[in-house]
């Protein structure tokens, strides 16, 4: 873990933070937690998640981490304030994969159309030689492939990846965003979206990404919601 310098601002919980980095024993990024840790669009971040008035940790999310050594002593604002800023951390250095919702389509229609075949040359068979015990037989089987297959599609999606509705952009950003507001309202009850843009500003900064404002991120969270009613469990 390199040295660190901790600015005035910075919660004490966000020390704790940091341990719960170190102890995954990946490699640090050390610009990105530099980043998160100094920059000064930081302080409104800890302004905003930091006041009780504005943002209330929730219990019942806190007791998952309480137990923890690391957090050992913590009350439920700084277990919260903490947490928020591990996973801010973790969830841009790794990157998790991101797809559009028409690169998912794309990925699934090989299963599906050969379902769909195999459902076809069974009602086939079922329309030309419905009394044969011989082919009913074959039918059985064919019947078996297609849900072997249906459930086949379903491990290879689930869980989903990261989705966006449209590939304009960049779509880690966008995911980013909406991860992290879901993950604050989730920790405090908010999406925080002012919040969650000066974070993914500071965590992703790079000369090829436009600037993320609170309207973004209220919109981007906006289309997830349609996009995983559209990619509900009734669709795998």
């Amino acid at each position: 873990m390199p040295d660190l310098d901790y600015p005035k601002w910075a919660p004490p919980a966000v020390a704790r933070g940091v341990q719960l980095i170190a102890e995954t024993r990946y490699q640090i990024d050390e610009a990105l937690l530099r980043r998160l840790l100094t920059d000064g669009r930081m302080k409104a971040v800890w302004r905003i998640l930091g006041n009780p008035k504005k943002c209330t940790a929730s219990p019942a999310v806190v007791d998952i981490w309480r137990d923890h050594p690391v957090l050992d002593g913590l009350g439920d604002r700084d277990i919260a304030l903490a947490v928020f800023f591990c996973t801010s951390y973790f969830y841009a250095h790794f990157r998790f994969p991101t797809l559009t919702t028409a690169s998912l389509v794309k990925k699934r229609e090989p299963y599906l159309e050969l379902a769909k075949r195999l459902q076809e040359e069974a009602q086939h068979l079922r329309d030309s030689w419905s009394a044969d015990p011989e082919v009913e037989a074959h039918v059985a089987a064919i019947d078996a492939a297609v849900t072997f297959h249906k459930n086949k599609t379903k491990k290879l999606f689930k869980p989903l990846p990261r989705l966006v509705d449209r590939d304009q952009g960049d779509r880690y950003q966008r995911a980013y965003a909406v991860y992290m507001a879901n993950y604050a309202r989730w920790l405090f009850g908010k999406y925080v979206y002012g919040t969650i843009a000066k974070v993914t500003n500071v965590a992703l900064v790079k000369a090829n990404k436009k600037e993320v404002s609170d309207t973004h991120v209220r919109d981007w969270c906006a289309a997830s919601v349609r996009v995983k009613a559209r990619f509900s469990a009734r669709e795998f």
